[in-house]
């Protein structure tokens, strides 16, 4: 999602080694929202980011917390039509 939102950045653009890139990630670092992200989307990476595998959202999660973003997004434009209740 970072790279898709910062328009294919690079991740972790200061670290230059493998173990660099560790040592950051021991810190509890996480890279900043990239400018075209939303709240919401940068609270999702932020979930994926956890240290903790158990803290992380599985994919069917993701999948359902992604469509309620996109469905609220494009509903006004008609491209996924809405469910009738």
């Amino acid at each position: 999602m970072f790279e898709v939102f910062s328009c294919g950045q690079i991740p972790y653009p200061d670290v230059n080694t493998f173990e660099e890139l560790i040592e950051y990630l021991k810190t509890d670092r996480q890279m900043v929202c990239p400018q075209t992200a939303t709240n919401e989307a940068y609270e999702i990476m932020l979930r994926c980011w956890q240290a903790n595998p158990d803290s992380r959202p599985s994919f069917e999660e993701l999948a359902q917390q992604l469509h309620m973003i996109l469905s609220g997004i494009t509903v006004s434009y008609g491209y996924i039509e809405s469910k009738a209740e």
